[in-house]
């Protein structure tokens, strides 16, 4: 059997088993640890391969400031403030040295955008780009994926789709529509509003970001909770439905397969979707989406259809 033939999903229940356990538990993107002074320090290391990650099209600069995007993504849905960032780089000998700038100019506008420390890492040479950051973050609480509960209202901090429509447009040759080069761009160099740790850390019961899809996300929040989530108002973005339209596509599927938004999907519990928005207005947030509820049962369902677990995975492409 080769990985390909496994799957990551079914690779880490098997490296689970090696792991030992932290106040985040095992199935998280994100560990923590509780220091000497009472507060979480949460971790989290997520690599960019240029070979996988990076459709044509893309750009140096853009690889540089989504490595920092996706390692700093789960710091944010855990409640945390990510303070620090640091980079082993992998690079072909043949690299041309302004592209290899440019990767870490793109470093270093996105640590700039997050307010946080680039404190060096880690140079090797091989025969793939390969940017691995590590962010550290600092809360006094934390946010995990597994306290879901009957009663919660289920939010989204942002819209999804734009990921989907750039890969089809990307990888099979899709028809433009105006709009394009604006889902191009929220594509290739994904940003999250630094602040957003802050509501999410007061009010989020549970809390997991999208990076590898909505239906996996929601699908593992209610798996790890043992609720079922009712999904009541599908955050689709403007411009996914344009395009699905002009492709002969079913936007829905842009939606919730497609992988790679980083938006922060979380759950609020004895709080009017009024107070949940005024939280995000405080801190100058625009306001989340609420898209659902959950309910006792099991299994994530769209217009009484359950929503299979599915989207973005590594050593396979569903």
């Amino acid at each position: 059997m080769k990985l390909k033939d496994l799957g990551e999903r079914a690779l880490l229940q098997k490296l689970f088993k090696l792991l030992d356990s932290n106040p985040l538990g095992i199935n998280e993107d994100a560990i923590a640890a509780l220091t000497s002074s009472k507060r979480y320090t949460i971790v989290n290391i997520d690599s960019f391969v240029k070979s996988t990650d990076a459709p044509e099209g893309m750009s140096f600069y853009h690889m540089g400031i989504k490595t920092v995007t996706m390692t700093v993504s789960d710091i944010l849905s855990k409640g945390a403030k990510p303070e620090i960032f640091i980079l082993s780089v992998v690079a072909p000998s043949s690299t041309e040295l302004y592209n290899f700038n440019q990767v870490f100019k793109g470093i270093r506008d996105a640590c700039n955008f997050y307010f946080i420390k680039f404190l060096g890492g880690d140079l090797n040479s091989g025969d793939d780009l390969i940017l691995t950051g590590v962010a550290i973050g600092y809360t006094d609480s934390i946010i995990r994926r597994d306290g879901a509960r009957p009663g919660d209202l289920v939010w989204s901090t942002g819209r999804f789709g734009n990921s989907g429509a750039a890969l089809h447009y990307l990888l099979s040759s899709g028809k433009p529509i105006p709009e394009i080069n604006s889902i191009l761009e929220s594509f290739f160099a994904p940003k999250i509003d630094p602040k957003i740790f802050l509501p999410i850390s007061r009010i989020a019961t549970a809390g997991m970001d999208s990076s590898d899809g909505l239906a996996i996300t929601l699908n593992t929040i209610a798996e790890m909770s043992n609720v079922k989530i009712i999904i009541e108002n599908l955050p689709a973005s403007e411009y996914s439905i344009a395009y699905a339209r002009k492709n002969s596509l079913n936007y829905e599927d842009l939606v919730l397969f497609g992988g790679e938004e980083f938006e922060i999907i979380f759950t609020t519990r004895n709080l009017t979707a009024q107070e949940v928005k005024k939280q995000f207005a405080i801190v100058g947030c625009k306001p989340p989406i609420l898209i659902g509820r959950v309910k006792s049962g099991y299994g994530v369902y769209y217009k009484d259809t359950a929503i299979p677990s599915r989207g973005w995975e590594h050593f396979r492409r569903l």
